[in-house]
């Protein structure tokens, strides 16, 4: 398995992560939001599924926001990202190449079940982080 998901990560995360001006995003599960009655609103989610189609704002919004070598929550209120205020974010950031930071992180509502998505990213976090180390 842990080969498996050093490779996966080489294949996968290397192009997403790697600083390039063509550097790709990946963004899924946004139509997961459909359905929560947080975003009932047809003008509101239609503002969130545009700026989550719009990489500089989802980037900024990593950039922005301070990891403290933990997984933090940060509701929308308390970054400054404008687009995405309706969302709150759950971010793991770990050492990459070269100084640079990767990043796991998840967007929903501020209702989320933090209890169970909190140990996700913190694990997640540290497998990224483990198989930065390995390559």
């Amino acid at each position: 398995i842990r080969d498996d998901l050093v490779t996966g990560v080489q294949t996968c995360a290397l192009p997403i992560l790697l600083p390039s001006p063509d550097m790709e995003l990946h963004v899924a599960g946004a139509s997961q939001l459909l359905g929560m009655p947080d975003f009932s609103d047809p003008r509101s989610l239609q503002e969130i599924f545009a700026a989550l189609e719009e990489k500089s704002t989802l980037l900024r919004l990593i950039e922005n926001l301070q990891a403290d070598g933990g997984v933090n929550v940060y509701l929308g209120s308390e970054h400054d990202v404008r687009e995405v205020t309706g969302l709150a974010c759950v971010l793991g950031k770990t050492p990459a190449l070269d100084g640079q930071v990767a990043a796991v992180s998840l967007l929903g509502p501020a209702r989320m079940d933090y209890g169970r998505l909190l140990p996700m990213v913190d694990y997640a976090t540290h497998r990224l982080g483990n198989a930065w180390q390995q390559i």
